[in-house]
Parts: C-alpha cells; sequence; structure tokens
C-alpha cells in the first residue's frame, strides 16, 4: 500500500463527528482534532483569466494562496494579505504563474465559500499512527471524510473503509473544488475581451458590424467601475482600448453604414476615450518606473524619486477629472445618444449592408495587408520614423480586422498569420513607446523647477534615445519579414476571392 493512498467518502447527512470517532473508534484509539472553520475566497482578475484558462486561485483570510489544478492543491504560499498584482506575491511558482495568467490586473475576490475541516489520526496499541482522516465540510455540499493509508498499515487502512461504510459513508471521487464551483454557480462568469460576437459569413454586414459596435460599446461600459474605483490601471486601459477598437470597427467598416453614423459616432467615442489619455499616459510611465530606475546611476536618484512624485500628483489630478465626467450627467446622456445611433435603423441601405459579412471583411483585410507589405518593402535606414509609426498604425488596424471577424475563419490558419503580425507589432510598439516616452519627459523637464529632477529626466531622455535606434534596426528587419512571399501568400490563401 503506498503512503500516498486515499478513500474518499461521502456520509449521510444526519452523520456527526462522533459518529466516525465511534465507528473507527472499535479499531484503535481515535484523536480528533478541534474543528477549523475558515472562509475560503475564491480570487482572480476581473476578466476571470485565471478560471477561463482552467486554474483556480484561493486564499484564505490568513493569506495563504492556493494554486488548485486537477483537483490539489498544487501551489501554495503565505502572501500578504494586501497583495493584489503578480509583483507583490513573493518570488515563487505561483508568483511566475499568476504572471503568465493575469498581466498587469489586480486579483479580486470573485466568490466565498464557508469551509471546516476536522483532522484526525488513528492510533494501534502501540501508540503509533496508522491512519490519518479529515472531515470536511464545505458549504452547499454532503460532509465528506477523507481516509489516507500509511505505509506498512494497509490492513488498518482497508478496516477503517469498512468502518465508514458501515455507517452508510459512499466512496465517491476525490473532491474537485473548481469543477464544484462550477457547477455551483458560485464563480461568476469571465469576461471576454476579444469577442466572439455571433456573427455568420452570409448574414448582411450592415447589420453584423451594429451588432458587434454595441457589443463593444457595452464592454467598455463595463470598465467605468473599476475606473471610478481606482481598482488598477488596467481599468482605464481597457476602457481606452474597447472605444479604439469601436472607432477602427466603424472606419473600417464604414461603407457597410449609413455616411453619417460613423462619423456622429466616432466624435462622440473620441471625447469619451480622450479624457482619460492624460491617465493613461501617467499610469504606463508609473508601471515602468522601477526599469527607469535601473537605467539611472546613484547620484541621479534622488531627482528621479522626485519625478514619480510629481506624476503620482499629476496622476491624482487626473483620476478625479476622469471620476468626474464618468459621473457626470452629461457623461451618462452621451452614451444615451451613442447607444440609439447605433441602434436606430437605417433609412436606407449603405453601399455594402447587404453583402455577405464574410466577404467584406476577408476584402478589407486582405487589402489592408497589402498595403502594409507595400510599406514595408520601402522601408530603409533612410525612412522617417514618422513612417514607421504610421505602418505601425497601419498594422494595428489589421490586428483589430482579424480580432474582429476571427469566428469566421478557420483558427489554426488564422494563428499563424496572428503570430507573424504579433511579432511585427511587438517591436513597432515597443519603437513608439520610447518615442512617446521620450516627448512625455521632456514635457516635465520643461516645466520642472528642479536642477535635480532635470538633470534625472535628460538622463532617462538619453537612455531611451538609444534603446530607440536599437529598436528601429529591428523594427526595419521584421517589416521585411512580414512583407515575405510566403506571408502574402498565406494572406491571399485565406482571404482571398474564396477566403470567408
Amino acid at each position: 500500500m503506498s503512503a500516498s493512498a486515499e478513500a474518499h467518502y461521502c456520509l449521510p447527512q444526519d452523520c456527526r463527528p462522533a459518529d466516525v470517532e465511534a465507528a473507527l473508534g472499535a479499531l484503535g484509539h481515535v484523536d480528533f482534532a478541534s474543528l477549523r472553520r475558515e472562509q475560503l475566497d475564491v480570487v482572480d482578475n476581473f476578466p476571470g483569466d485565471i478560471w477561463a484558462d482552467g486554474g483556480l486561485l484561493t486564499r484564505t483570510r490568513s493569506g495563504e494562496l492556493c494554486w488548485w489544478h486537477e483537483g490539489r492543491c498544487a501551489l501554495s504560499l503565505q502572501a500578504p494579505s494586501e497583495a493584489r498584482f503578480w509583483w507583490e506575491v513573493p518570488a515563487s511558482p505561483l508568483r511566475e504563474q499568476l504572471q503568465r495568467c493575469i498581466g498587469l490586473w489586480s486579483l479580486m475576490t470573485r466568490a466565498s465559500v464557508g469551509l471546516a475541516r476536522k483532522p484526525l489520526v488513528l492510533r494501534n496499541r502501540d501508540d503509533k499512527i496508522v491512519v490519518r482522516g479529515e472531515w470536511c465540510e464545505l458549504a452547499q455540499m454532503q460532509t465528506r471524510f477523507r481516509v489516507t493509508a500509511l505505509r506498512g498499515y494497509a490492513a488498518e487502512f482497508a478496516r477503517a473503509c469498512e468502518a465508514l461504510e458501515r455507517i452508510g459513508g459512499t466512496l465517491v471521487e476525490p473532491l474537485d473544488l473548481r469543477q464544484w464551483l462550477g457547477t455551483s454557480g458560485l464563480v461568476p462568469q469571465g469576461l471576454e475581451l476579444k469577442g466572439p460576437y455571433g456573427i455568420e459569413a452570409g448574414e448582411p454586414a450592415g447589420a453584423a458590424v451594429r451588432r458587434m459596435a454595441r457589443s463593444m460599446f457595452e464592454l467598455a461600459r463595463r470598465f467605468e467601475g473599476g475606473v471610478i474605483d481606482d481598482t488598477d490601471s488596467e481599468f482605464v486601459h481597457q476602457y481606452r482600448v474597447s472605444l479604439r477598437k469601436l472607432r477602427s470597427l466603424l472606419t473600417l467598416m464604414k461603407n457597410t453604414l449609413p455616411p453619417d453614423l460613423p462619423a456622429r459616432a466616432k466624435g462622440e467615442l473620441a471625447r469619451m476615450a480622450g479624457a482619460m489619455g492624460t491617465l493613461r499616459d501617467l499610469d504606463v510611465f508609473l508601471l515602468d518606473q522601477e526599469r527607469y530606475r535601473q537605467m539611472l546611476p546613484g547620484p541621479f536618484q534622488p531627482g528621479f524619486d522626485a519625478l514619480i512624485a510629481q506624476v503620482r500628483r499629476d496622476r491624482q489630478r487626473a483620476l478625479s477629472a476622469t471620476r468626474r465626467q464618468l459621473r457626470s450627467t452629461a457623461y451618462a446622456r452621451r452614451c444615451d445618444q451613442l447607444l440609439q445611433l447605433l441602434d436606430a435603423q437605417p433609412e436606407y441601405a449603405a453601399e455594402a449592408a447587404d453583402k455577405a459579412v464574410g466577404r467584406v471583411a476577408s476584402a478589407r483585410i486582405l487589402k489592408r495587408y497589402k498595403r502594409i507589405r507595400a510599406a514595408s518593402l520601402r522601408v530603409d535606414a533612410s525612412t522617417p520614423d514618422a513612417q514607421i509609426h504610421a505602418i505601425r498604425i497601419e498594422c494595428k488596424k489589421l490586428r483589430y480586422m482579424l480580432e474582429f471577424f476571427a469566428e469566421l475563419y478557420p483558427r489554426s490558419r488564422l494563428k499563424t498569420l496572428s503570430r507573424a503580425l504579433k511579432r511585427l507589432q511587438d517591436v513597432l510598439g515597443r519603437f513608439n513607446d520610447v518615442s512617446v516616452q521620450q516627448g512625455f519627459l521632456a514635457a516635465y523637464a520643461g516645466r520642472s523647477q528642479d536642477d535635480a529632477q532635470r538633470a534625472a529626466i535628460h538622463g532617462l531622455i538619453a537612455v531611451l534615445h538609444q534603446d530607440q535606434l536599437g529598436l528601429r534596426d529591428q523594427a526595419e528587419t521584421e517589416l521585411q519579414q512580414f512583407a515575405q512571399d510566403h506571408v502574402a501568400a498565406n494572406f491571399s490563401a485565406m482571404f482571398g476571392r474564396n477566403g470567408a
């Protein structure tokens, strides 16, 4: 008998610890510990990425985090009760798991269950432990008892199992907490940030695009509460991303919509997202502050500390302005008007409104790729940075189109194209980020009255400029890779005349 052998029993509803103690008492001396009650919180990020990935993370009120896999606590550690981000968890495999899964989102309680445990040991005449067990009560579930064998005491384990069966215990599978939570309905549904939108390739493009637009706007509004509560920086980011995607959808598919709809809606969306632009810029800088700190030699650290303090004060002012906007009656009225605009039946059909959405989307995607490819093939060392940034924007629109209409295409083939595009976007995105951050820092240098702070800022700008030069070379290389014939052939095969 292996030391790890276990049996799990579901006990009758009227069974009490005293009944188990009496049943096993005939086999030896029973030591039942006192009943330990605890609250078990199921924690996840706002979109529910841990749950969607097949995992489960729980936290006790004492701060123990446990990552469950295949019904068992596979990783656990004691973390500060206030730890909400992966980087606030002590260095460990669990922290690495969280970094991969939740990104920049914070952890929050998604469900809570009451758990009661009562450990037991059975001793023989020589006072040696021959069997271990545990009484377990979980809210809304029948009581369970787990009995564990110890090496060399197979006979005692078998007799303990027989005793539990005599008092009505039924042998069951080990408790899978994730499975139980799923069937109990205690864990809320996750949030899909990238569709699907329930569209079909053959349906009219106008109706499909309007339905997608409404879904994107409703998604954006789900982040408002987290922005107001300042839960974490991702709420601001995802709010703005959702609105930006919606604007792109209306632009890229504008000939499926009435001519006045995209222009009117885009103006409102730009105002909504723009009101949080400053807040987002400050968040991006603060998220990177430790990396920036490591770039600067020791003498620059006091000036950098002063800069961080100033950025934090500016962020608080930007957050206050954002909160006022989201809570205003004017904002609520604009949201209602935008929904009415998206829902209103068009007075006449747009140019491509009645065409199959799959055909329209395929044509737009292929046209966008060909435009990027032609521009990429013209890039060389003499190409101005502004043109590189213009291609980056075109790549972003292409990625949005692949994301918007992903459900219309074979997943495996689309994944290959998306992976090639992501590689390019990663480099172009970093190239743009260092440019933006230099401008951000230059603005602070221009208004700073602190010599140490200005010195730290100019030091950072110099380092970022060196990074930019290296990223520029990488960008040229990746653009050439994305323009290669085999990539072009894959796009043509997927999105050509018979692509959708």
